[in-house]
């Protein structure tokens, strides 16, 4: 996979790795107090997903995130989800990623189309590295859906 941060801040990476292993709490303490240890841009990311979650909030339906890559986006939709919202037992959210790569659209549109192909099956729901997320992180068992979708 390509680098996209340069040598300083792979350092600054490094370093905050060192603070989080040397410090004597528990991992659990550790994330309750994440701000400590998270980036700004980690932590803007998050609060960008808020805002735009507030947006959302009197319109009705799922949200879809394709591309979920490491889980950051569709727990943090989620978790929104479950406190902002948590009367809200109808809004499902979907995880959807190949986690290979996928085909440009010149290459798509030159095959046929065939229900039977696993191209198609695209919404089927199905177990992935994040399921155990949703249980790990203690989203609460109201109904709320969260579907990762390979």
């Amino acid at each position: 996979m390509k680098k996209f941060r340069t040598a300083d801040e792979q350092e600054v990476g490094r370093n905050i790795e060192r603070i989080f292993t040397a410090c004597p709490d528990s991992v659990e303490i550790k994330l309750e107090n994440f701000t400590k240890y998270v980036r700004r841009q980690h932590l803007k990311r998050f609060l960008a997903l808020y805002e735009i979650f507030k947006l959302i909030l009197p319109v009705k339906g799922s949200i879809v995130e394709c591309g979920v890559f490491r889980g950051f986006g569709l727990m943090g939709w989620a978790k929104l989800s479950t406190m902002l919202e948590p009367e809200d037992l109808t809004r499902r959210i979907y995880g959807f990623d190949s986690f290979a790569g996928f085909p440009s659209a010149s290459e798509r549109a030159m095959r046929p189309f065939s229900a039977s192909s696993p191209e198609s099956w695209i919404f089927l729901e199905t177990r992935t590295a994040l399921t155990p997320c949703s249980s790990e992180n203690r989203l609460p068992k109201n109904g709320r859906s969260l579907r990762a979708i390979t």
